[in-house]
């Protein structure tokens, strides 16, 4: 987005420096007449689509192990596949391939919504689902040649829901996600509350993920006498590391603090968040978030991510009670001030979350038979595990080394040199591992 709308929202903008400022096509009139729909911003959502669709696309083919078959032969295949009893175990997979097409019927939807009139409105939804619908069976279809998925009426029965879903939302929140393109794209100064909305959003959906509830009083019995709760600690994520273990509670606990400054700031000018506020406020989004989680089959609640979501809320609002003496100028200094033994702290830290310390070391012959068993194919080992187990390593994988994205801005070097780093050393850690037993 070029320019910034005048506070009566459609009228022209002041120039500057002699030259007319473009004008945004956002026209607060439009709420007067309910016939029309237009876009607030011209951020353009085809390059997300395109990018969505085409990962939609590789991530349903891997492991990308073709094998040819004639036309005839695919298509009476097709004819016969079948209902599937997927069962409790198999039913986080059925979810996630719902939950997959939901971007993919929303972004559609979206592209063919814009400055539509209402009339014409359903037009595009059902163009929209008519393509997620075509993307999905040629999916499907094409799995046919690569063994190794499996093809049944249950994948396209959620991947239909899950189109509709999202064309669902997007015919009532398009407007809202453009804008929070503009946003992102070049109006900075909303780019922090849009982005902790965003946020917040998406942690709750993170949290609940992959939507397998239980469904029957024998799946609830099963839950209860499984490892996947505990009233301080669930036995099951106890098996790991002592490291690993530590490390994922104060995940939890960081990844709560943004939603403490979206509290803090959505009641500006009220009431200021005492400590005591703050903390029970955590305590009670974790106990609705634990209790969720063990209604969901593959979900892990226990009484110690309560505790971490209480801390995570105080520590957001705790900052934002300071936040004036968070400015990035202010900030990038005192990274800058302590660089070095933060980064020996993070590197160490690094070690120890990819096992380095609690494994034994083997030699060099035992690493290159290793080695020569690695498949470099990006997401090859995700599909052999589950879909919870899948996006929780992608997500901890990328937080891992945000921390050196966060010294090369306080450093003030580019996002590239970064980028370099962070490969480099993620290759550094990663081939070490090939060293341990």
């Amino acid at each position: 987005m070029d320019g910034r709308p005048s506070p009566e929202g459609g009228g022209s903008l002041q120039p500057r420096n002699g030259m007319p400022r473009p004008i945004m096509t956002y026209d607060h009139s439009s709420r007067h007449s309910p016939g029309i729909r237009i876009a607030p911003s011209e951020a353009s959502t085809l390059p997300w689509w395109l990018l969505y669709v085409c990962f939609v696309i590789y991530g349903s083919l891997v492991p990308l192990d073709f094998h040819p078959r004639s036309w005839d032969q695919a298509w009476e295949m097709f004819r016969h596949i079948r209902l599937l009893d997927v069962g409790t175990q198999g039913r986080a997979d059925w979810v996630a391939n719902g939950v997959l097409y939901v971007p993919v019927g929303f972004l559609t939807a979206t592209l063919f919504t814009r400055f539509k009139t209402s009339r014409t409105l359903v037009l595009a939804l059902i163009g929209s689902l008519l393509f997620s619908f075509t993307l999905a069976v040629a999916i499907e279809f094409s799995q046919l040649f690569f063994p190794s998925r499996t093809v049944s009426i249950n994948d396209v029965i959620a991947e239909f829901f899950g189109s509709i879903l999202g064309a669902v939302f997007a015919a009532r929140w398009s407007g809202r996600f453009r804008s929070f393109l503009s946003t992102l794209m070049g109006n900075p100064d909303r780019l922090v509350v849009h982005l902790l909305k965003a946020y917040a959003i998406g942690y709750i959906a993170f949290s609940l993920f992959p939507y397998d509830f239980l469904v029957s009083a024998s799946e609830l019995e099963w839950k209860l006498h499984s490892d996947g709760w505990g009233w301080l600690a669930a036995a099951e994520p106890a098996r790991g590391s002592i490291a690993l273990s530590l490390a994922k509670l104060f995940a939890e606990t960081f990844a709560v603090a943004p939603l403490g400054l979206i509290l803090c700031q959505l009641t500006t000018g009220r009431r200021p968040w005492s400590h005591t506020r703050a903390f029970l406020s955590g305590a009670a989004l974790g106990l609705i978030v634990e209790i969720a989680q063990f209604f969901i089959v593959s979900g892990i609640s226990q009484g110690l991510s309560v505790l971490t979501r209480a801390m995570g809320i105080y520590l957001g609002a705790l900052l934002w009670r300071h936040r004036t003496r968070l400015r990035s100028p202010r900030l990038a200094i005192r990274f800058r001030r302590f660089g070095l033994p933060m980064s020996i702290l993070y590197l160490i830290a690094l070690a120890a979350a990819n096992g380095w310390f609690d494994h034994r070391r083997v030699g060099i012959g035992s690493a290159m038979n290793a080695f020569d068993g690695i498949h470099f194919l990006p997401f090859y080992y995700h599909y052999y595990t589950t879909e919870q187990a899948a996006l929780l390593s992608l997500v901890s994988v990328c937080l891992m080394y945000a921390p050196i994205g966060i010294l090369a801005w306080a450093y003030r070097n580019p996002p590239g040199l970064a980028m370099l780093a962070a490969t480099l050393l993620a290759g550094f850690m990663e081939t070490g591992k090939l060293l341990l037993e």
